[in-house]
């Protein structure tokens, strides 16, 4: 089970990675990049429901949503600041990393020494998926 959990994610990278493109022309990038930031909260509070099917489900939506914005954030970048690609590129690239590697470091101790659990420790990473998606209403409107 631990190793199909795993596999989730890469089979969503492999299989919409393709298509991110294609759905973000018909429907836009800010849109296509809005509606995965919806999937990925929605999948984060799914995952955080302690059940096996909820986690398995969970994953998929999370797995699809990053590759989704995995594609469609650096053409954003590129489009937006095309006079300071570089620097912007490493910043982006900087902060996955930095956050991912917080996000891990963080929900161990979260989850236990707080007694909150894994679903609840879970959760606080839903809240700043949250912020994010609040702060870009300014694409629906």
């Amino acid at each position: 089970m631990a190793g199909f959990l795993t596999t989730i994610p890469l089979l969503a990278f492999a299989i919409l990675s393709p298509v991110a493109p294609k759905i973000a022309e018909k429907l836009s990038l800010e849109y296509t990049i809005g509606y995965s930031t919806i999937v990925l909260v929605t999948g984060l509070f799914i995952r955080s429901i302690p059940q096996t099917s909820t986690l398995l489900f969970g994953t998929i939506l999370v797995g699809s949503a990053i590759a989704m914005c995995n594609v469609l954030i650096p053409s954003l970048i590129k489009r937006e600041f095309n006079h300071r690609l570089g620097l912007i590129t490493g910043i982006y690239s900087i902060s996955m990393n930095l956050c991912g590697a917080i996000a891990s470091g963080v929900s161990f101790p979260l989850a236990n020494n707080l007694n909150l659990g894994w679903n609840n420790s879970l959760r606080i990473w839903l809240i700043l998926a949250l912020c994010s998606y609040v702060n870009k209403w300014h694409i629906f409107f």
